[in-house]
């Protein structure tokens, strides 16, 4: 499924941040965690419109005409890390002088940004947005609840 970055905000209650990505055919949303910081830079990107500024734009195109390569997709996997697993945005890269296609890790942050200045939106397969919607609570302006209960069970199982 194809979602797009709808808008960063904060839970009244909690001052929680999250950041509200929508279904492509807009009637499904997720809010995943971000940092105060990531969201105040993300807020700032997405004007009254939900365009970037012209200074977005400019210093994405800067970045990649620094040898960073093209942005060719923006995905969102559940990979296992030592610390056991996590939700990851990954860019699907190709370098100007190359034909082969790299993922490459990046913050939530940074992929929200490269879809908000390029309009590309995040791929999550299916099975991911299944597992996310049965542990994350999805009401837009509220923080996703569960997700650390469910990781800790999955911790769990690993051991057992």
């Amino acid at each position: 499924m194809n979602y797009l970055v709808e808008r960063v905000s904060e839970d009244a209650e909690t001052k929680q941040h999250v950041l509200i990505l929508r279904s492509a055919e807009g009637e499904d949303r997720l809010a995943l965690n971000v940092l105060e910081k990531e969201a105040i830079v993300l807020g700032s990107l997405l004007s009254d419109d939900g365009m970037p500024g012209r200074n977005v734009l400019d210093h994405l195109k800067d970045t990649a005409s620094r040898g960073a390569g093209v942005v060719l997709g923006i995905k969102l996997l559940m990979v296992d890390s030592r610390d056991g697993p996590a939700l990851t945005p990954v860019l699907i890269m190709r370098k100007a002088d190359s034909s082969l296609e790299q993922a490459v890790p990046a913050s939530l942050a940074h992929a929200a940004a490269w879809s908000v200045a390029l309009n590309m939106p995040f791929e999550i397969d299916d099975d991911l947005v299944a597992t996310l919607r049965s542990v994350v609570t999805v009401i837009p302006g509220e923080p996703p609840s569960g997700f650390r209960d469910f990781l800790a069970g999955l911790d769990e199982i690993d051991r057992v």
